[in-house]
């Protein structure tokens, strides 16, 4: 997937809170976390938090530009591949988290 969709991505790093990994698409730079909570019971389902920041520079914060958008061309690439993994369920895209 990332190559067809020309994503440069970094390898994984590991936190204490889970994995990171730095990507490059369309000229901007974002870096990504992944965790995951496993189910604590029958009755529960796992989650997974992919959390995703992008990097701007300071003129752009200053000036407000280059936010993290909904319609953020990697956002909507992430999302997509989530979507089509089988058994994953209840979806959610929460910004500014």
């Amino acid at each position: 997937m990332l190559r067809k969709e020309e994503i440069n991505v970094s390898n994984l790093g590991a936190e204490d809170w889970g994995w990171y990994s730095y990507a490059t698409y369309q000229g901007n730079k974002y870096l990504i976390g992944f965790v995951a909570y496993l189910a604590r019971s029958e009755n529960e389902v796992p989650e997974i938090i992919i959390q995703v920041d992008k990097r701007r520079s300071l003129f752009e914060r200053v000036l407000g530009k280059n936010k993290l958008t909904k319609n953020d061309s990697l956002l909507s690439i992430i999302e997509r591949y989530i979507k089509g993994i089988d058994d994953v369920a209840n979806i959610e895209v929460l910004q500014n988290a």
